[in-house]
């Protein structure tokens, strides 16, 4: 066949979303329930002082639950874009690149980046969530672009 005569071959050239910086601080943006955790954690350092009756145990229970609620009380910015997901907090930033994120759960109000495809009770712990905060629809047209699965038979995210 001529190669003049044959069908046109449809092309479709795909445009990277514009990158976006989402700056989450659940003490500001969602006062009523980080006021709520702060209080449960109170809750829970006092019955734990109280239970043990050793100050230095209530001392290691409020050093425990402050470890795990410091995204409630401290600014990040996350900035999604070519090089992947940049985490900045208190000056500092670190970088996810989209070769690290193995897979993604997406729920209501976030995006949950894992580095493991296989998944387990503790994958969740390694993972980094990404607030929407009324950014779902750009979110998940960046996922969409830099998670694209070559093959989706041996490429699960």
């Amino acid at each position: 066949m001529d190669p003049l005569l044959s069908p046109p071959v449809a092309l479709r050239i795909r445009v990277a979303p514009e990158p976006i910086s989402i700056t989450s601080w659940p003490l500001r943006d969602e006062p009523v329930k980080s006021m709520l955790m702060i209080v449960a954690s109170g809750a829970v350092v006092t019955l734990v002082t109280v239970a043990s009756q050793s100050f230095w145990v209530g001392i290691a229970a409020f050093i425990l639950l402050g470890c795990t609620m410091w995204r409630t009380m401290l600014p990040i910015t996350y900035s999604i874009g070519q090089t992947g997901v940049r985490m900045e907090l208190l000056g500092r930033s670190s970088l996810i690149p989209w070769g690290a994120v193995q897979s993604i759960r997406t729920y209501p109000s976030g995006v949950l980046l894992l580095p493991d495809r296989q998944q387990n009770l503790f994958t969740p712990l390694r993972g980094v969530v990404i607030p929407l905060q009324g950014h779902k629809a750009e979110v998940q047209a960046l996922l969409d672009y830099y998670l694209q699965q070559p093959d989706p038979i041996t490429h699960h995210r």
